[in-house]
């Protein structure tokens, strides 16, 4: 059985559908704008948050990681901040998946506790000179 519901967007379609739009967003299609932007915004980042979000086991630290080194290659300051790190460190007393049930009210709470850390931590990084923080 193949799979013909999907079509892959060309160039052309892009710039058919930007004709198409209402006059009344004077952002699409507007080339003579990103000379204006990357004037303001030149070849520094303003502090950054990317959040990867998703099912176990489908590859967040591995991109959130890959992410980290290019960007420390093109010399800009990334640091990954995993929340299971910090989760593991309240851990003692779980050594299954009932960690995560929902009716487990104190595990919520360090699950909680968990990702406040790891925002605080990602918050106070990104004000004393980090440009990206990755969150897992």
């Amino acid at each position: 059985m193949a799979f013909t519901g999907l079509r892959l967007s060309t160039k052309k379609d892009w710039q058919r559908q930007s004709q198409s739009e209402s006059e009344d967003d004077d952002m699409v299609g507007r080339k003579d704008l990103m000379p204006i932007v990357m004037s303001q915004v030149g070849n520094h980042f303003v502090p950054l948050v990317i959040t990867m979000v998703g099912l176990p086991a489908r590859g967040k630290t591995v991109l959130a990681d890959k992410i980290q080194q290019y960007l420390n290659w093109t010399n800009h300051k990334a640091k990954v901040f995993c929340v299971s790190s910090y989760r593991r460190k309240h851990i003692e007393s779980y050594s299954s998946h009932d960690l995560f049930r929902k009716e487990n009210s104190e595990a919520a709470e360090i699950r909680q506790l968990s990702a406040q850390e790891a925002q605080d931590d990602a918050t106070k990084w990104l004000q004393d000179g980090g440009d990206v923080a990755v969150s897992i």
